[in-house]
């Protein structure tokens, strides 16, 4: 009895591991520009960018080490795949704000709108969409 039990729940971890993998997208993106993430600053770089649908969490990191954040999404749109995985920027002036992030077959994921990129719209109110390609998976 007591190896069933250890097989049972031994067999539950692994299937919650596999679960979490199959609903999580990393893929890597090269930002030529410094940017904000939710209230986080980040400097341009290779960043690995993990989108995780069962948490509803995005995690930046960037690849040397220097800078990372982590995002809580507002939605998800299931309309259509996606090809390339990217992040999609407003740019108000010289100031980028993270605004979506398409991983590759997946959902878009929508951030919320920040205090400060809401008045910097009140201020410069056209908005010019910038997509930024990732590159690799």
């Amino acid at each position: 009895m007591k190896l069933f039990s250890k097989l049972v729940v031994t067999s539950a971890v692994i299937a919650l591991a596999f679960i979490s993998t199959a609903n999580a997208q990393s893929m890597r993106i090269d930002v030529p520009f410094g940017f904000r993430a939710g209230n986080a600053t980040l400097p341009a770089g290779t960043y690995k960018v993990d989108l995780n649908l069962t948490s509803q969490r995005v995690a930046l990191s960037q690849l040397d080490g220097k800078a990372s954040c982590f995002l809580t999404v507002k939605a998800f749109d299931g309309k259509g795949q996606v090809n390339n995985g990217s992040l999609v920027f407003h740019q108000y002036g010289s100031s980028y704000f993270l605004s979506k992030v398409r991983a590759v077959g997946a959902s878009t994921a929508e951030m919320f709108t920040t205090r400060a990129e809401r008045e910097l719209a009140k201020a410069q109110p056209a908005v010019r969409p910038t997509t930024v390609i990732a590159l690799g998976r």
